[in-house]
């Protein structure tokens, strides 16, 4: 077929007569050629790649029939030839029935987990030996800080960026590498309990008794020191102003003393004197009331 005008009319390079690579179009093939077949290729033909500066050849799942004779360098077998091609291809199989280095280039698959958050990209394909440009999207999460990507989900430090380059040929999964938002928390609002102490600070221990007042005394030394501290939580606000409503509810007076009771009446002492004093006054008054005596007889 070499030297017929359609033949002639081919550019250089691989010639292909229908889906079969015929052969290599050139009188000299460059030192350190990479060939790559069209996928759709059925074929290759008996001496097709006989050249000595044939580095590599990447053959389609396509091809289901080489020619024994298909890379033989006079009656040899190229040794230092790479076939690049699929698991399970017949390009496999014809590489280790001859001795040929194979590699393969199945396609990996890079899936990406938000890991914790939402929005990672869907998964890519890499083809063997080339890099892959990795998704430029990037996931997000409340509260946290996206730093990229990393091959373990536990990872603090991202090994890869959003649109950087990766080159592993191997299937994999790229976590999500966070970091959480440093928050700085509102001041706590003391307006309430400051107002509180005020008020009841100035109270008089009164007649409260000792156990109350050490209840409410104690309550307030802590609300005051929980308003004096600049760092107090909003929750120990609240505690201290709820405790100390509390122990000033809880004052209690002593009870009043008991009223002194009378002492028993002492009874009456009748006391009859038979003296008798023979005074005028009383022998008048004797002698009037002998005269009603007999004047009532």
């Amino acid at each position: 077929m070499a030297g017929t005008p359609w033949y002639n009319n081919q550019p250089s390079g691989v010639v292909y007569v229908g889906k079969i690579a015929y052969g290599f179009k050139g009188e000299i093939m460059p030192e350190g050629t990479n060939i790559v077949l069209l996928d759709g290729t059925k074929g290759i033909a008996e001496y097709a790649f006989t050249q000595k500066n044939l580095v590599s050849i990447t053959i389609p799942a396509s091809v289901s029939y080489i020619d024994d004779r298909a890379f033989r360098n006079g009656n040899l077998t190229n040794e230092s030839l790479i076939i690049y091609g699929y698991h399970g291809s017949h390009a496999e199989q014809y590489a280790n029935s001859k001795n040929i280095t194979f590699i393969a280039i199945d396609p990996h698959t890079i899936t990406y987990n938000a890991n914790g958050g939402t929005g990672a990209p869907a998964a890519q394909t890499k083809t063997q030996g080339a890099p892959l440009t990795l998704s430029g999207t990037i996931p997000t999460r409340s509260g946290y800080i996206f730093k990229g990507w990393a091959t373990n989900a536990t990872a603090t430090t991202a090994q890869y960026q959003p649109g950087g380059s990766y080159t592993a040929d191997a299937n994999a999964t790229l976590y999500a590498v966070w970091e959480q938002e440093s928050v700085t928390p509102l001041p706590a609002n003391k307006t309430a309990l400051a107002n509180r102490i005020n008020a009841v600070k100035d109270t008089p221990k009164g007649n409260y008794t000792d156990a109350s007042w050490s209840v409410f005394q104690t309550a307030l030394s802590n609300a005051q020191n929980v308003a004096n501290n600049p760092s107090a939580t909003q929750a120990q606000v609240d505690n201290a102003l709820a405790a100390l409503n509390a122990a000033y509810a809880g004052l209690a007076e002593n009870p009043p003393p008991h009223p002194p009771t009378d002492p028993p009446a002492t009874p009456k002492k009748y006391i009859f004197s038979t003296k008798y004093e023979a005074t005028p006054l009383n022998w008048i008054l004797f002698f009037v009331c002998f005269g009603f005596i007999w004047m009532w007889f």
